[in-house]
């Protein structure tokens, strides 16, 4: 008997090897790491809007940080923080991702509800070391030569964090 037309395949996204995803060390070195490059700039930027008495230094000093944050983190290339640490941000589906959810996960840095802290104490129980943000982002930060492990069906999966229910979706991996 034929498979039921109306129904789709399930989408299939890569796993890797539980070495392959960044830990907590290196992202803790990806925050310092950028933090002093953005800092610095930043510092930079200050100083010439106050000699100079025009605030253009330091609205190019955000709209820098944004292509830094957002931009950036998304190419091949990455920040120094993604350098240092030889990673690579990519989607579920192990794409390279678009520049809107990278702006998205970087407002859920800003922005959001979640606390660095939660955020990175999150990722250290997690099998795939997502941050909340990744897993909102649909994102997986891992080392830039990881190679698949195999492929798995990409599934919602349910969580609960001081009472507020989560959905995210996740790669599940085969039994």
């Amino acid at each position: 008997m034929d498979a039921d037309p109306g129904k789709r395949a399930p989408e299939m996204g890569p796993y890797y090897a539980p070495d392959d995803y960044a830990g907590i060390f290196r992202r803790v070195v990806i925050l310092v790491v950028d933090g002093l490059a953005l800092g610095l700039s930043g510092l930079v930027a200050l100083a010439l809007s106050e000699l100079l008495h025009t605030r253009a230094f330091v609205l190019g000093w955000l709209v820098f940080a944004y292509v830094y944050l957002a931009f950036l983190e998304a190419t091949p290339i990455g920040t120094l923080g993604f350098l240092v640490t030889g990673v690579k941000v990519v989607t579920l589906k192990g794409e390279r991702p678009s520049l809107l959810r990278m702006t998205f996960r970087l407002l859920l840095w800003i922005l959001g509800p979640i606390n660095f802290l939660i955020d990175l104490y999150w990722m250290t129980g997690d099998d795939f070391r997502q941050t909340l943000r990744d897993k909102c982002a649909g994102t997986l930060v891992i080392r830039k030569a990881a190679v698949p492990a195999g492929q798995g069906e990409i599934t919602l999966k349910r969580y609960t964090l001081l009472s507020y229910c989560f959905v995210f979706y996740e790669i599940r991996r085969p039994a």
